[in-house]
């Protein structure tokens, strides 16, 4: 049966844990209770881009657990299941029962059923997919024992709609995962994240943008602030932005959560035609806690007990490289680096030089040893594999 407001309240704890991972775990049990489930997992392989892994779980024994991170069961849960998803696409959640995986002797199927579902009692399963590629997904899935019934469309539907919110927050889990340090407050990782962040308070009023939100306010058109410290847009977005700002509030508005979205996502545009902005409004409430003592005299001590992020973008970002992870993974040099950054904005060799201060042969020699390194044989690969370790947000509608 659908909740609106215990659904609200999840939603809003799906954006708290996306910057704060000890909460995944109240997440995971609450989405087992709502969907009448057993046990959860939300796990992250990506094969090409380790460091970004991570499993959280609910209900799941520890043996099942080792043998997930252990003896790579992750990639076989992977590579065995993403073609469940073929047919629904990212977003989509599909439901199966892996009784049958008992009985098929050495299979990938058996060892998945040895290393996991026998472990801990399951076999039916409910899971939506959050990202895809040929090294990579992102699922979660929720499970059933043998003897219970299976997952019906109530299921799939709660679990299609928290999609959204995860994929998500899943982008903005990455963001702060490349800036994270140790005895570094909420409010120091928002000023070096690579998008632009906006916080409004309980009663819409800005009260923090980090650096780039700085700079994309004050050098567009799109996004203005007035006296109330309030946002605006032209006439045509404005009722939309307002409706977005107040869903996220996670207020009892909200009378049909099928007809009607919390937070969203839009592109604005203006007149004089400039390049259009990009911005996803979403629900936090943990920021109180980090927020305001940075922030000026204006802010109260007693913060609002809902806020609200808005991430923007231009609509042609820059693409952030990994730098650190490059030049761990890689040993490429600091110099080679910054090569590589100007060669993924889509600079040629020409203008490196001049960017760079170097002869156009120094450039071609430094590709040399960068494809050496790199281990590729052509500019279109290094370009592929440097895109694979970038750092960027998804507005996802």
């Amino acid at each position: 049966m659908l909740d609106i407001e215990r659904e609200n309240r999840l939603i809003g704890t799906i954006y708290d844990a996306s910057m704060n991972s000890a909460l995944w775990s109240n997440v995971l049990e609450e989405i087992v209770d709502y969907t009448e489930s057993k046990t959860a997992i939300f796990t992250v392989c990506d094969q090409l881009n380790p460091k970004f892994d991570f499993t959280f779980s609910h209900n799941i024994p520890e043996e099942g657990l080792r043998a997930y991170a252990d003896e790579q069961i992750k990639v076989i849960d992977m590579k065995l299941h993403t073609p469940h998803w073929q047919g629904v696409g990212l977003g989509g959640a599909v439901k199966q029962d892996f009784t049958s995986y008992a009985t098929m002797l050495g299979t990938d199927e058996y060892i998945f059923y040895e290393k996991c579902l026998k472990p801990t009692g399951i076999s039916h399963v409910c899971a939506v997919l959050l990202e895809q590629a040929k090294y990579q997904w992102a699922v979660l899935a929720t499970h059933r024992a043998p003897t219970a019934t299976p997952f019906e469309q109530t299921q799939l539907d709660i679990l299609a709609r928290l999609g959204v919110h995860l994929r998500r927050a899943l982008q903005i889990h990455r963001q702060f995962s490349e800036v994270k340090q140790e005895n570094q407050n909420l409010s120091s990782l928002l000023d070096y994240i690579r998008v632009g962040v906006i916080i409004l308070d309980q009663d819409s009023r800005l009260i923090y943008t980090n650096k780039q939100a700085q700079d994309l306010i004050e050098t567009t058109s799109h996004i203005s602030i007035d006296r109330f410290n309030r946002l605006k847009v032209n006439v045509r977005d404005q009722a939309t932005l307002d409706k977005y700002i107040l869903s996220a509030m996670l207020q009892s508005h909200i009378v049909n959560l099928e007809n009607e979205q919390i937070g969203g996502v839009m592109s604005l545009t203006d007149e004089f035609d400039q390049k259009p902005m990009l911005i996803s409004v979403v629900p936090f409430s943990m920021l109180k806690n980090h927020v305001g003592k940075n922030v000026g005299d204006q802010v109260s001590t007693r913060l609002p007990s809902h806020q609200v992020a808005i991430f923007l973008t231009s609509s042609q970002p820059q693409v952030h490289l990994a730098k650190s992870y490059l030049m761990k993974n890689f040993k490429l040099s600091k110099r080679e680096v910054e090569i590589c950054e100007h060669f993924v904005q889509g600079l040629d060799f020409a203008q490196i030089s001049t960017e760079c201060g170097m002869t156009l042969s120094t450039v071609r020699t430094y590709f040399k040893h960068i494809f050496a390194k790199v281990d590729c044989n052509s500019q279109a690969e290094l370009m592929r594999i440097l895109l694979s370790y970038s750092s960027s947000f998804q507005h996802i509608h």
